[in-house]
């Protein structure tokens, strides 16, 4: 019966390999540690509540994960253009599996499309998306429907139309609200 062994050179080459595996093992494992620890599994949903002509609009957001999450702020979003509605004064902590409501009074609704709608450069029927921010950066969204999409963007059209007018009376074509 013939055996083959590996002469010494073979054997040396062999163990060059050894550091190679162990540092591609490491890298692997720091990787994997780095990307757990800094992922962001957040999710958060948003749902608007149906009201009437007088009442601020509700938002109810929910955590649906089980840590708990810091909300910065809140905001109108047109288009494009994003107007922050800065309703929480401080970061909110919404816990693990928890639902927290904000309040959107119209009155402030309309001061930020008013800003949104300077913004945006087309002045055409956009979505409208209502949103919160994550401490972190993050954003989430819904679309807004219903009496709340009606009312907003009845408020489009009217800032169009000051918008138009403004335009139409000064040549440097600047608009300012007062």
């Amino acid at each position: 019966m013939f055996l083959f062994l590996p002469d010494e050179n073979t054997w040396k080459f062999i163990n060059t390999f050894a550091p190679w595996f162990s540092a591609i093992g490491t890298l692997a494992a720091v990787s994997t540690s780095l990307y757990l620890a800094f992922a962001d599994r957040t999710k958060l949903t948003i749902s608007i509540l149906p009201t009437s002509h007088s009442e601020p609009l509700k938002v109810l957001v929910e955590n649906n994960r089980d840590q708990g999450v810091m909300v910065q702020c809140s905001y109108v979003r047109i288009g494009k253009a994003r107007a922050n509605l800065k309703v929480l004064t401080n970061p909110t902590r919404i816990a693990g599996r928890d639902v927290h409501p904000f309040d959107f009074p119209f009155k402030d609704v309309d001061t930020h499309v008013e800003v949104a709608m300077v913004k945006t450069s087309k002045r055409r029927r956009r979505k409208i998306k209502l949103g919160v921010q994550r401490l972190a950066g993050k954003r989430f969204e819904v679309t807004v429907k219903g009496y709340a999409e009606e009312r907003i963007q009845s408020k489009v059209k009217e800032v169009n139309e000051l918008i138009r007018t403004k335009r139409k009376r000064s040549p440097n074509r600047q608009f300012r609200f007062p």
